[in-house]
């Protein structure tokens, strides 16, 4: 039975794409037991996919669950439960981050070392990554002791679904036992409406965890576009009318992730490998994360209102300037082979377009005659596909593989 999706005008037309990239179509709601297997069926391929892929490992690498990892963790001894490490993931960046680290500019990035209030500070980078990154940010790993580099492999399983769940595999064996992590994205910039420093914000999300329990708080609502510019934390509150100007908020959807900037606490994984679903690689890792894990509130007439797991202040994000870093090998690379293996998978799952029957393969080169893709975009756009697929059926009754708790991979218990 085909599963019906319908065309999204706002990713079709160019110039209103970026805030819909992760939105190729839009699935229908089915309406039948056999649609609702299709689906699930749909969910059984890609973790079967993805098992297959991360089973292929590499030499030389120390094993965690599936995972292995490059790290240096010399300068961890005094470290103890109660503390906090922040994760940043990152890739293809680090003469970017170095330039931000030689600038300066009131250390404005959230997860400066030197502002982490001696708190581990861990980039965290596909091990493809690992020794550029080790080269070009060498003085600033000397400088601050407690900003250490780790790489991650997943086999020849890449994306962001595997980043998220690689932290977590990470974090769950720090010799320190941290009873809760930070995770935030490369281009978080500190504000004081979302500052972890700030006792306020501080407070505030400990409160969240404690009457939510829940497992991951959300520091605030994360938004795709980027700035050339924000003012430093000095400037910040020097001018509270500049400040206020700098960050002012949209309205959130009430839908909105749980992403880029986040609380997680202990146990980071169980019996699988922890709420970020490995299997989610082209983008959707956030959403289906938050489907599974939070809740949101609901007024007297019980329509949603929000995401009750995440504060409404506006994650502030900053464009990293400079040369990127070349060769990018993760990118160009190994998250190519990832994507063309599952494409290999995924393209021959029966779908219906606005109502003409077809394969995922022959929608995706569809798209490519239409000029809406190039060549190089079809298995990247097929993935996409597919996980709006995997959130659809996660949110309908009947459409979910039973085996599946929607963040497990593997098993290790």
């Amino acid at each position: 039975m085909p599963i019906k999706l319908a065309s999204n005008l706002k990713w079709l037309d160019k110039k209103t794409r970026p805030a819909w990239k992760y939105s190729p179509v839009t699935v229908v709601n089915p309406a039948t037991d056999l649609e609702k297997a299709a689906m699930a069926a749909v969910v059984e391929e890609r973790v079967k996919a993805c098992q297959e892929l991360a089973l292929i490992r590499k030499p030389g690498l120390e094993h965690c669950s599936w995972f292995g990892f490059l790290h240096d963790q010399m300068r961890e001894r005094n470290l103890r439960p109660h503390n906090v490490p922040i994760f940043v993931l990152s890739g293809g960046n680090a003469k970017r981050i170095k330039k931000e680290f030689d600038d300066a500019k009131g250390y404005t990035l959230a997860w400066h070392p030197a502002t982490a209030r001696n708190e581990p500070v861990y980039l965290f980078v596909h091990k493809s990554d690992y020794r550029t990154y080790q080269k070009t940010l060498e003085t600033e790993f000397a400088t601050y002791r407690n900003f250490f580099l780790v790489g991650w492999d997943g086999g020849e399983l890449t994306g962001f679904g595997a980043a998220r769940a690689a932290v977590l595999a990470y974090a769950d064996n720090l010799p320190y036992a941290p009873q809760r992590l930070l995770m935030m994205d490369q281009d978080v910039v500190a504000v004081e409406s979302t500052r972890h420093t700030e006792p306020g914000v501080a407070k505030s999300i400990l409160d969240m965890h404690d009457t939510t329990g829940k497992p991951v708080i959300g520091y605030g609502v994360g938004y795709a576009e980027r700035s050339a510019s924000i003012l430093s934390t000095a400037e910040q509150l020097k001018d509270d009318k500049a400040y206020k100007d700098a960050v002012k908020q949209k309205k959130p959807s009430p839908m909105t992730p749980t992403q880029q900037y986040v609380s997680i606490k202990a146990p980071f994984r169980k019996r699988d490998d922890g709420v970020y679903p490995a299997f989610m690689v082209a983008g959707g890792e956030d959403m289906l994360m938050t489907q599974r894990t939070e809740s949101y509130a609901k007024d007297a007439k019980q329509r949603v209102i929000g995401n009750a797991t995440i504060r409404q202040e506006k994650i502030f994000k900053k464009q990293l300037t400079g040369e990127g870093d070349t060769p990018n090998t993760y990118w160009t690379r190994d998250r190519i082979i990832t994507l063309d293996k599952l494409f290999e998978f995924e393209k021959n799952a029966e779908v219906s377009y606005d109502g003409r029957s077809t394969t995922l393969g022959e929608l995706c080169e569809s798209f490519v005659i239409a000029d809406h893709i190039d060549k190089g975009e079809k298995a990247g756009t097929c993935a996409l596909i597919i996980e709006r697929i995997i959130l659809k059926a996660n949110q309908t009754v009947g459409a979910w593989p039973k085996q599946y708790e929607g963040a497990v991979l593997n098993r290790h218990d």
